[in-house]
């Protein structure tokens, strides 16, 4: 809760932000699967455009994120309501990204043992993606999924304090984002 009332101020000027370069509304919702397959509505800050493509993977210069996205997405602020989701139960602070329920169907059938990420409850932030950019092929699904199972293998509080560390950093030094 702490988490989510100190973030309030930069998620309100990052809506303001939003709104200002692309009216209409700040946020976006959509349906995640969260542990054990169960879906649950996720919130972020909107960084594309209303219009156009939204089932396609993020790409480098990608045209849909508009100017104020760009920044929002490299400091990261566009993930700051989730804490929303965290109070919630739905999520954990540290964990595997969730994924659509669409997408990730797909990938289970392509990528041996996709569905284990799910044995735990998705994270804001997590080891994959510290560690591995955004995906781009299944190549680079196969790569998250290695990290994500050495994380679930691996978990402990230590562990997640050097991922929040790290993605503190992360965020400070604008590193990694599109």
């Amino acid at each position: 809760m702490l988490l989510s009332i100190l973030s309030s101020p930069l998620v309100s000027i990052s809506a303001i932000a939003v709104v200002i370069s692309d009216p209409g509304n700040p946020f976006f919702v959509k349906e995640r699967l969260g542990n054990n397959g169960k879906t649950f509505k996720i919130v972020k800050i909107r960084t594309m455009r209303k219009e156009g493509d939204h089932t396609s993977w993020t790409k480098d210069k990608d045209d849909r994120i508009f100017a104020a996205g760009k920044v929002i997405r490299k400091l990261r602020f566009d993930e700051l309501p989730q804490f929303w989701n965290v109070l919630r139960g739905d999520m954990a602070i540290v964990g595997p990204r969730p994924e659509t329920p669409v997408i990730a169907e797909g990938l289970a059938e392509e990528v041996p043992f996709y569905n284990l990420r799910m044995k735990v409850k998705p994270g804001i932030t997590g080891w994959a993606q510290l560690n591995w950019g955004y995906d781009r092929t299944i190549e680079d699904v196969k790569m998250k999924l290695s990290y994500d199972l050495f994380y679930i293998k691996n978990r402990s509080i230590m562990f997640d304090l050097r991922i929040m560390l790290q993605t503190i950093e992360t965020m400070l030094l604008g590193k990694g984002a599109k």
